[in-house]
C-alpha cells in the first residue's frame, strides 16, 4: 500500500506558524483600521443554502466555482464563497432592531473552486468592509478611504498601487444614450470586464455578439480610449477624495465593472502597479440586496480583499516585516525530576506576573535544552540547579547576548520585563 499522501489539497493550504504569523499580521492590520473608522465585527455561517446566491453572486461563482453539498434532508448547500449575501440576509432579519447606518467589518474563511495560482487559492481568508443604510456619496469615500487606508498601511505607496473608480449607472446612462436596450446592459459590462484581457480584434467581436452595431462597437471603444468626458460625471467623488487626502491613489477607468450581479452604482478596484495584475480589493455600491429578503430597501457599499491577494502584494513591494512565531521570550529549564516542581512553580510565578513562559517538557540535559532555546529565538532562559534552588535565586541566561547573571527571581522579572 502506498503512503499516506502529507500535501492538503490542491488549493488549500496548510499554515505553520510562520504563515500563521503573517497571517495574524494582515488581521492586526485590517483590525486597526477597521476600528480607526468605527466598523463593527460580525460574523456569519460557513454553510448557507445554495438558494441564497442565486442572483445575489456571479454567474461564474454559481456555475464554476461552488462548493457544494447536500445536508441529509437533501437540500442543496454551499460553502459560503463571499459574505455579502449573508450580511444581506442578516440585516434583513432585523431591519426593525439595528440603527442605521450600519458599519460592519468581517473576516474569514471563503471557499472557491478557481484555479489555484499566485495570488488566488480554493480556501482562503477574505476581509469585508461594508456600510449599509446610507446612499450618501460620503459612504462611497469612506469605504475608498478604508482601502487606500489598509494598503498604505501594509507599506504601499502611490507608486504602488492605484484604485480605480466607475460607476454602473453612469455606463447605463451612456448605453442608453448610444441607443443600446437594457438587456445589452449586462453582456456589456462583461464585456468591458474583459477588455485589458484581450487584443482589440476579440474584443470588438465580444461587442458585435452583444447585438452592437457599428457605431454603438465605436462610441464603447472611443469612450474606453478616451474618458476625459465621462470623468466628468466624478468631479463630486474626487472632490470629496481631495478633503480625505487620498485623491492621488484614485483614478476614473471606465473599464472597472465588477463581475457580482447585485452591484448597482458606484464600484472601485485596487490594482497594484507592480507584480501581481489580479485585483488587491474590490467592491462597490448595492441598492438591491437587502430588499431582495423582503425587508425594506437599504442601499449599501462595501469592498473585500483577501490574505491571498494582499500577501503577494507585500512580497511585490518588499515589506514583509519581520515576524517572530516564538510567543514566549522566556523558557524555564528543568534539571532533573527532584527540582521539576520548583521549574513547574517558577513558570507560574512568572506567567502570573503576565510574562510569556514556555516550560521545558523534557528531562534532558541543559546544552540540549539551551539549543532549543537557541533555535526556537527565546532570548531568556532561566535555570534552576541544585546549587540555585538552595540559595533560592536562578541564573537568568540572555542568549543574543551570549552573557548571564545569578539574581533573585523578583530581579529576573524586572529585568525580563524592562528588556
Amino acid at each position: 500500500m502506498a503512503p499516506k499522501s502529507t500535501q492538503p489539497l490542491k488549493g488549500f493550504l496548510d499554515k505553520y506558524p510562520q504563515e500563521m504569523a503573517f497571517l495574524n499580521y494582515l488581521i492586526d492590520t485590517v483590525k486597526s483600521v477597521a476600528a480607526l473608522y468605527g466598523f463593527e465585527q460580525y460574523d456569519g455561517p460557513v454553510v448557507e443554502p445554495l438558494e441564497l446566491y442565486v442572483g445575489k453572486t456571479s454567474k461564474e461563482i454559481l456555475e464554476e466555482q461552488a462548493f457544494t453539498l447536500k445536508d441529509r434532508n437533501d437540500q442543496a448547500l454551499m460553502l459560503r464563497p463571499e459574505i455579502t449575501p449573508s450580511l444581506a440576509r442578516m440585516v434583513a432579519a432585523k431591519a426593525q432592531e439595528l440603527t442605521f447606518p450600519i458599519r460592519y467589518f468581517n473576516y474569514g474563511l471563503r471557499y472557491r473552486y478557481e484555479a489555484p495560482q499566485k495570488g488566488r487559492n480554493r480556501e482562503f481568508y477574505q476581509y469585508d468592509f461594508d456600510i449599509i443604510g446610507s446612499d450618501s456619496l460620503l459612504a462611497d469615500i469612506e469605504l475608498l478611504s478604508v482601502a487606500v487606508e489598509i494598503l498604505k498601511e501594509l507599506g504601499g505607496t502611490q507608486d504602488t498601487f492605484v484604485v480605480y473608480i466607475n460607476s454602473r449607472s453612469e455606463m447605463n446612462a451612456f448605453f442608453a444614450s448610444i441607443g443600446l436596450r437594457e438587456d445589452q446592459y449586462r453582456p456589456v459590462l462583461q464585456a468591458i470586464d474583459k477588455r485589458d484581457k484581450v487584443d482589440d480584434e476579440v474584443f470588438i467581436n465580444l461587442l458585435v455578439k452583444c447585438g452592437l452595431t457599428t457605431d454603438q462597437t465605436r462610441e464603447i471603444t472611443q469612450l474606453l480610449a478616451e474618458p476625459d468626458d465621462y470623468k466628468k460625471n466624478f468631479e463630486p467623488i474626487m472632490q470629496l477624495a481631495q478633503a480625505y487626502g487620498i485623491q492621488d491613489y484614485i483614478q476614473v477607468n471606465p473599464m472597472i465593472t465588477r463581475g457580482l450581479d447585485y452591484y448597482t452604482g458606484f464600484v472601485f478596484e485596487a490594482k497594484s502597479k507592480i507584480g501581481l495584475t489580479r485585483s488587491l480589493l474590490g467592491g462597490g455600491r448595492y441598492d438591491n440586496l437587502v430588499a431582495s429578503f423582503g425587508a425594506r430597501p437599504l442601499s449599501g457599499v462595501g469592498f473585500a480583499t483577501s490574505d491571498t491577494v494582499l500577501e503577494e502584494f507585500v512580497k511585490d513591494i518588499n515589506k514583509v516585516p519581520d515576524l517572530q512565531t516564538t510567543q514566549a521570550p522566556v523558557l524555564v529549564t528543568v534539571f532533573d525530576q527532584s527540582l521539576q516542581k520548583l521549574s513547574i512553580e517558577t513558570a507560574a510565578l512568572l506567567r502570573r506576573a503576565g510574562i510569556k513562559t514556555e516550560l521545558y517538557m523534557n528531562m534532558d540535559t541543559l546544552q540540549k535544552q539551551l539549543k532549543y532555546a537557541d533555535k526556537k529565538n527565546i532570548p531568556w532562559v532561566l535555570i534552576i540547579g541544585p546549587e540555585e534552588a538552595k540559595n533560592q535565586n536562578v541564573v537568568l541566561k540572555n542568549m543574543p547576548a551570549s552573557s548571564q547573571q545569578i539574581c533573585i527571581l523578583e530581579d529576573a522579572v524586572g529585568i525580563i520585563k524592562n528588556s
